[in-house]
């Protein structure tokens, strides 16, 4: 039965996409644990339960209830997790019960096998990341919070530690969640209230968006305080060194910046300014880091002493004070001398402000797919999959729902970069175990050839003139841009190629002193570059600003996203051979020909072909 459901779901439904690269059979050995085999009834096949979430999650249905409502009357559904019409399905509540059996653990590894077999399929290499966090609405209501002292909280909480008994009671009160007491009061911007909320941290792959890290905390968690686990988490479940990382200023700690250094990854972080919280902020005062002083703003030297949390204290001499016309604007209240607390990982912060300011084009361009590929995932997540509001109350619970929202989004990658080369998908229905061989390291099938990365990322015979100047030039710098352009240009304006590749090597020669990376691009593109030299002189014009085969490509694509869905590989072909076709006669007919067969006879073995005559 279910081999027919399998004929009704259309190949493009995400669920039968999904089918081709989903692979759950290692999941039963690693649940046999939590069952037992002599005690109570049968349990649910633990691939069926996942498949049943993972198809509520990428549908959209988040709840257990409306899920299996859906599920009676889906055939995709049935199909996906192998039941046929007439077989009755799971009740809800099975699955709430293998979740609080499972728990969020068991997810995050279903999670990071998904991780896994993108990396293994090349559409994620873990080098430069995006970090962000969202609030997650609570599922609590607002007459469900009590406004609870936070001394009385601390004393009642007999496992406080001592440093926490000690410090400096604010006498605030804090509202808490008696429904929920893991969400906490929280607000993403000045204009908004506080919301009873979670926080999700995400790690998100810069080149397909593939989602490499996730974790769950309560509101009020600042996200300087885990990112750094969060990214060491990322690189161990990919296997990757992480290269370089970015981030809003919402990171922008100096804990953040000295941990990124430690760990040899570049920060893309813009810096924020020191907030003036008195007329002599503490950005007045120099840090000698040769010196281990501070020098403030008349010079004065103040030295470090007794150490604190992740700091130490620097003060000033009482005499230097003393007479210091900024005295009155500087001290406090009832002080003699000036103390000022510094991070261990201050310095680490000044040269993150001072390297903002020279943040070259690449730097900006990767904060800009920042906003959209970390920003991106999370406006994605809550609006198609479910992730705008907690469905169940607690952190362990709000933690499965983030590991299976991340799963979903990356199978929905995987099967994108799959589905470019169709085929029947093979269903779970007539055979569970029946599944493509999975990736080394992995847990999810993906058979698919390289061929389409291979055709994706083809450079044919040339690599246009206008496009390498402009990836060249942004190694130049603003100031030098000018000179290297012209040094460049005199290996165009040769007459023949050897002349051209000649003075190409003389140029990065005298470039390499000063600038190494941009010589060492020349040294990469030369071949590719000159290559439109090798032709005759009426064609370079042609060729050098645009590579032929583009314009081609070009009109493949528009008339491929024009139909959208192919059943199979052969509509495909059947459409590309026609637009080759279509292409070739108006070419042989047209008056203004790019290029036409007799000018290209000269440099091919094959004599000209006489093209037809125009009508008069």
């Amino acid at each position: 039965m279910t081999g027919s459901l399998r004929q009704l779901v259309p190949d493009d439904h995400v669920l039968a996409r999904v089918d081709r690269v989903l692979d759950l059979s290692w999941l039963r050995s690693e649940v046999a644990e939590l069952y037992c085999e002599t005690n109570g009834r049968p349990g649910i096949d633990p691939e069926v339960a996942v498949r049943l979430m993972l198809a509520g999650f990428l549908l959209g249905i988040v709840h257990d209830r409306r899920l299996m409502r859906e599920a009676q009357v889906n055939l995709a559904i049935r199909w996906f997790v192998g039941y046929g019409l007439h077989e009755a399905l799971p009740d809800h509540s099975s699955l709430t019960r293998i979740r609080q059996r499972w728990g969020a653990e068991s997810f995050r590894r279903i999670f990071e096998r998904t991780v896994r077999a993108c990396v293994a399929a090349k559409i994620a290499k873990g080098e430069i990341v995006h970090v962000d966090a969202s609030l997650i609405r609570a599922d609590v209501s607002w007459e469900s919070l009590a406004v609870r002292h936070v001394d009385a909280v601390a004393e009642a909480n007999e496992d406080v530690i001592a440093e926490e008994r000690d410090s400096r009671k604010t006498g605030k009160h804090k509202k808490v969640c008696v429904t929920d007491p893991d969400a906490s009061m929280a607000t993403n911007g000045r204009n908004r209230r506080l919301e009873p909320a979670y926080k999700q941290h995400a790690v998100v792959d810069d080149a397909f968006g593939v989602v490499m890290d996730v974790e769950v905390t309560t509101g009020e968690v600042n996200e300087g305080q885990v990112v750094l686990a969060r990214i060491d988490a990322a690189a161990e479940t990919s296997g990757t060194p992480i290269q370089t990382v970015t981030a809003d200023a919402g990171y922008a700690y100096a804990k953040v910046y000295g941990g990124l250094e430690q760990r040899g990854i570049q920060a893309v972080i813009p810096a924020k300014a020191e907030p003036i919280r008195s007329p002599v902020p503490l950005r007045r005062f120099r840090y000698d880091a040769h010196r281990d002083i501070l020098k403030c703003p008349r010079s004065k030297i103040l030295r470090p002493t007794r150490p604190v949390k992740h700091g130490r204290f620097f003060y000033s001499r009482s005499v230097d004070c003393k007479g210091c016309d900024l005295a009155a604007l500087c001290l406090s209240k009832g002080r003699v001398n000036k103390a000022v607390v510094v991070g261990d990982d201050y310095p680490a912060l000044l040269r993150a402000r001072r390297r903002r300011e020279r943040w070259t084009d690449e730097d900006r361009r990767l904060y800009q797919r920042h906003r959209w590929r970390s920003e991106g995932y999370h406006g994605e997540a809550k609006t198609w999959h479910g992730l705008s509001r907690a469905i169940r109350r607690g952190l362990s619970n709000m933690r499965i729902q983030a590991f299976l929202t991340a799963t979903a989004v990356n199978l929905k990658r995987l099967a994108a970069a799959f589905f470019c080369c169709p085929g029947p998908a093979s269903g779970r229905g007539a055979q569970i175990n029946r599944r493509a061989p999975p990736f080394a390291g992995g847990g999810l099938a993906a058979n698919k050839p390289d061929g389409w990365r291979d055709l994706r990322k083809a450079d044919f015979f040339n690599s246009p003139r206008v496009h390498f100047m402009r990836n060249v030039l942004a190694h130049a710098g603003k100031s030098g841009r000018r000179v290297v352009s012209a040094f460049i240009a005199t290996a165009f304006a040769q007459d023949d190629a050897e002349a051209a590749r000649a003075q190409w090597r003389r140029v990065a020669d005298q470039l390499r002193p000063k600038l190494p990376k941009l010589a060492a691009l020349l040294d990469d593109a030369e071949v590719d570059v000159l290559a439109y030299m090798s032709f005759p002189p009426a064609h370079r014009t042609k060729l050098h600003s645009t590579n032929p085969i583009e314009r081609l490509n070009g009109e493949i694509k528009r008339r491929t996203e024009v139909v959208g869905i192919f059943p199979n590989e052969d509509a495909i072909i059947r459409l590309v051979g026609a637009i080759l076709l279509e292409q070739n006669d108006e070419w042989a007919v047209q008056r203004a020909r790019y290029m036409t067969l007799e000018t290209i006879a000269p440099i091919g073995d094959d004599p000209a072909v006489s093209l037809p005559a125009f009508a008069s």
